[in-house]
């Protein structure tokens, strides 16, 4: 038997009204790519979920868009 699952777009937003994560939901839980960005619209993390724990590759970045940290996850230890 198979669970139904409702996917959903989310996104949140910095009081001055620019994005400030987003992604996609299963179930109301992170699942796939999630983005960050800093108030003035920067982006400054790449993140991947599975089921609303990261699995993957985490990337962080500085106002230059270059990489400062990486972070590989197995359903959320980190094993890199």
């Amino acid at each position: 038997m198979r669970l139904s699952q409702s996917r959903h777009s989310k996104e949140t937003y910095h009081p001055n009204g620019r994005i400030q994560s987003g992604g996609e939901t299963i179930n109301g839980l992170k699942h796939g790519v999630w983005y960050s960005y800093n108030p003035k619209g920067t982006l400054t993390s790449i993140n991947h979920y599975r089921m609303g724990t990261l699995n993957g590759t985490q990337l962080k970045y500085n106002s230059e868009f270059e990489i400062t940290q990486k972070q590989v996850y197995d359903m959320g230890q980190t094993i890199e």
